[in-house]
């Protein structure tokens, strides 16, 4: 059976991924970490192909915008590829919700910015 909840933020906030698993920190019960992999067949992200070989899967830790007063972290797995169409070397798949800084989603930035010129006005 699937949970709602993770399929309507996998749709909703993770476009092409999908939500493996959510945990709370023993730490502190204000920390959550998302868990998310690849939910569709891998793409050449230069030429559009699904002729591709995966090369290996990776990991990525980013920081997202809070979550119901909640720290979100995210473990996201992705694919280095290597195409066969475009003969592009090794290629990493589009992660369509990171900002341009990979080290937090668009929403976590755009919250950041409009903060800063809420405070600045």
């Amino acid at each position: 059976m699937t949970c709602i909840v993770s399929d309507f933020l996998s749709k909703n906030f993770f476009p092409g991924y999908k939500i493996t698993n959510i945990s709370f920190s023993e730490v502190s019960d204000r920390d959550i970490t998302i868990e998310l992999e690849p939910a569709e067949p891998p793409v050449c992200p230069h030429c559009g192909s699904h002729n591709v070989v995966v090369h290996e899967y990776l990991q990525r830790v980013i920081k997202d915008e809070k979550l119901l007063g909640c720290f979100v972290t995210l473990v996201i797995t992705y694919r280095t590829i290597r195409c066969n169409y475009c003969d592009c070397k090794y290629a990493t798949e589009d992660i369509p919700f990171l900002s341009d800084s990979f080290r937090v989603t668009k929403r976590a930035e755009e919250a950041v910015i409009e903060d800063l010129e809420m405070r600045l006005n």
